[in-house]
């Protein structure tokens, strides 16, 4: 009996142990569900709500930093935000604002990238003014010009005065009256001296007498000479054989001679001018007061020339009829310049200036001053007439009469008028005269001043 005892008690044991080996929902399945569970693939069995074996699925709570209370998870890029409130919050820095946030103008960035403010706004820049480059010591800012210099205004440290251009003889205007002039060399410098003395004071000239006229043999080399009084070299002829200025200083020269009062031959200047009133060159009966040949040349600046037949002559070395200076005909041209004063001859039947035929570069060149005559103001049969500045020039028949190929050169500026006649209709200007069409009209009651590609004709 004992021992049966102990053999119950063995086994009872034994199945203890066994069921200690199974799962416990397992036993509970067999034991108490009511939902029919059954194990799935993984031999996990899962009841479902309401059955006495169902448990709920536990909560995890996420990975959060210690001490986190607001249940931040990692975003994408495994960074936690955690909510304000939460221990572990962290306020977002503030981000300075760039200058244009402070803006208050609206102003853009243009192609370059580069924003500029207008002027009041609070971000506005004045631009940075450039100092000029310049010269060291310049206080004016000058620039080079296109052609690399630079020109200073005056009162800066670096500043020059232009220097004054001396006038050429061939571009002098007339002699102003009472104009006083320092103390010059009368050689070689006579065409100045004519265009701006005033016999204030007579040091370097010297007084043309009779008496010296004889002890020269009436011929002028060089020098410069006024009148002290009228003068009367009566038949005999002065012959001028270097630069020579003669002021007339108010009074009158006259002389008789024939082929020229004052005859001016190769190598010769006479320069004439007046600083006083009334002076004057004249021939006393039928002659010529000035006679140019071989080259020789003559300037009026003021004063007049005046004659009852031609006043002024250009021809060739003739001395008497067929007779020539050296015994050679000489046709070379001289040069008769009028920059003020009259030439004047009070004939019907001659001329105020007259170039004679087949002569070479004969030129009469008028930039002001009155020429006048009875018939032909100025009558040339060769060479040229170069004409500028304020037109006088008057005939009772014709202003300027135009033989064989002798040609008018305007030079402008150019005012007033003349008439032009010629022997043949055709072309009467030279170098590009058709721009200067207003100035000229015909004197030929039956041809017209009309443009000739550049040139003008009468036709």
């Amino acid at each position: 009996m004992g021992g049966t005892k102990r053999r119950w008690i063995s086994l009872a044991l034994s199945l203890c142990l066994l069921l200690s080996l199974l799962p416990a929902g397992a036993l509970a399945v067999e034991a108490a569900c009511t939902c029919g569970a059954t194990a799935d693939a993984d031999g996990v069995i899962v009841h479902t709500e309401g059955c006495p074996l169902y448990e709920a699925p536990a909560e995890e709570e996420p990975p959060v930093k210690d001490g986190c209370t607001c249940g931040a998870q990692a975003d994408a890029d495994g960074v936690i935000v955690h909510r304000a409130g939460c221990p572990l919050y962290e306020a977002p820095a503030e981000e300075e604002s760039p200058a244009e946030d402070v803006c208050t103008c609206g102003a853009q960035a243009d192609a370059d990238g580069v924003i500029v403010h207008r002027e009041g706004c609070p971000l506005y820049e004045a631009p940075v003014e450039e100092e000029p480059a310049a010269e060291d010591g310049c206080t004016c800012g000058a620039q080079a010009d296109t052609d690399g210099a630079i020109v200073h205004t005056e009162g800066c440290p670096l500043y020059e005065a232009p220097a004054e251009e001396e006038p050429t003889p061939e571009r002098m205007p007339a002699a102003s009256l009472g104009q006083a002039v320092p103390s010059l060399s009368p050689m070689g410098e006579g065409a100045l001296l004519a265009e701006t003395h005033d016999h204030s004071d007579h040091t370097g000239w010297k007084e043309l007498t009779a008496a010296y006229l004889e002890s020269c043999n009436y011929q002028l080399s060089q020098g410069s000479y006024y009148l002290g009084n009228d003068l009367n070299a009566n038949t005999t002829q002065i012959k001028v054989t270097g630069e020579v200025t003669l002021c007339l200083n108010g009074n009158i020269f006259t002389g008789e001679a024939s082929y020229g009062v004052f005859r001016v031959g190769e190598g010769g200047t006479l320069n004439i001018c007046d600083c006083g009133s009334g002076g004057m060159i004249q021939s006393a009966d039928g002659h010529n007061p000035i006679y140019l040949h071989s080259g020789g040349k003559c300037s009026l600046y003021s004063g007049t020339i005046q004659s009852k037949v031609t006043a002024v002559v250009i021809d060739d070395n003739e001395r008497s009829l067929g007779n020539f200076e050296g015994g050679v005909r000489n046709p070379t041209g001289s040069t008769f310049t009028m920059y003020g004063g009259t030439v004047r001859s009070t004939s019907s039947s001659n001329q105020g200036i007259n170039v004679n035929p087949d002569l070479t570069n004969a030129a009469v060149i008028i930039q002001g001053g009155t020429v006048t005559s009875g018939r032909y103001g100025i009558n040339a049969a060769s060479g040229t007439v170069t004409l500028s500045g304020d037109l006088d020039i008057s005939g009772n028949e014709v202003g300027i009469y135009l033989q064989n190929d002798a040609k008018i050169i305007p030079e402008e500026p150019l005012s007033g008028s003349v008439g032009v006649a010629m022997a043949l209709p055709g072309v009467f200007t030279t170098g590009s005269g058709a721009s200067c069409r207003q100035y000229f009209y015909s004197q030929n009651d039956t041809y017209e001043v009309q443009v000739s590609g550049s040139e003008l004709e009468l036709r």
